[in-house]
C-alpha cells in the first residue's frame, strides 16, 4: 500500500483528533473525580465539627453525649446524659449578676424523682469533695444534698472569665443505701466523673486555656470552700 503526502497528513490529523478527544475525556474524568473527592472531604469535615451552643453572646461546645433537656431561663441551659442506666443532668449558666441555683437544682431533683412537684429537703455540704479541675479561672465550689425518697448530689462550680461569671454544674441520683442517714449527716459523698468532665470540656471551649477539645478531671479529691 502506498502512502502519499495527503494520506499521511489525513492519518496524522485523525490521530491527533483521537488524541485530543481521549485527552479531553481523561481531563473530564479527573475533574469529576476531584470534584467528588472535594465534596466528600467537605462532608467529612462538617461531620467532625463540634456542635456549638450559646447563651447570650457566649458560645461554648455542646457537651458530648448530652442532649439539650430544658432551657431553664435566658441565662441557663440544662442537658441530660444517660450512661449505663444512670442519668446525669448538666447545666451551663452565664448569669448577669448573682446566680441563685435554687431553681435549677429543684428542676433536676424533680426530674430525678419523676415528679416535678416533689419538694426536696436540701442540706448545704460545708466541705465538698470534688475531682480536681486544673484551671486558673475557678472561684468556688458549691455542693448540696437533696432528699425526697431519693438522695440527689448537686454540684456547681463558679468561674470568672473576661469579666463574666460562668457557672457549670450537675446533679444525679446517688443511688445510695441509708439515704436518710447520709442526708442528715450532710457530709460529702463523692463526685461524678461524667459531670466533672463535662465541666472541664465546656469551660475550656470558652477560655481556650488548654489544647484539645476534650478535657478531663483527675481523680484526686479536694476540699473546697468559698
Amino acid at each position: 500500500m502506498k502512502l502519499n503526502k495527503t494520506s499521511i497528513n489525513k492519518n496524522r490529523s485523525f490521530s491527533n483528533l483521537k488524541f485530543i478527544i481521549v485527552l479531553l475525556l481523561f481531563a473530564g474524568s479527573v475533574t469529576f473525580a476531584a470534584q467528588g473527592q472535594t465534596k466528600r472531604k467537605k462532608v467529612v469535615n462538617k461531620s467532625k465539627k463540634a456542635a456549638s451552643c450559646k447563651i447570650g453572646t457566649t458560645n461554648f461546645k455542646c457537651p458530648d453525649g448530652f442532649v439539650k433537656d430544658q432551657v431553664v431561663d435566658e441565662h441557663t441551659i440544662l442537658f441530660k446524659k444517660t450512661y449505663n442506666g444512670s442519668i446525669t443532668y448538666f447545666f451551663v449558666a452565664i448569669p448577669q449578676g448573682e446566680f441563685d441555683d435554687t431553681q435549677v437544682r429543684n428542676i433536676i431533683a424533680g426530674k430525678i424523682s419523676g415528679k416535678p412537684t416533689d419538694i426536696f429537703r436540701w442540706k448545704d455540704v460545708k466541705e465538698p469533695l470534688a475531682m480536681n479541675l486544673e484551671t486558673k479561672y475557678e472561684k468556688k465550689i458549691v455542693n448540696w444534698l437533696g432528699y425526697k425518697n431519693k438522695l440527689v448530689n448537686f454540684v456547681s462550680r463558679y468561674f470568672e472569665f473576661n469579666e463574666k461569671t460562668i457557672v457549670l454544674g450537675y446533679g444525679y441520683d446517688t443511688d445510695s443505701d441509708g439515704l436518710v442517714q447520709l442526708f442528715e449527716r450532710g457530709n460529702a459523698i463523692g463526685d461524678n466523673a461524667i459531670g466533672c468532665n463535662a465541666i472541664a470540656t465546656t469551660l475550656n471551649s470558652i477560655t481556650k486555656e488548654k489544647k484539645g477539645n476534650l478535657q478531663y478531671c483527675s481523680i484526686s479529691a479536694l476540699s473546697a470552700s468559698e
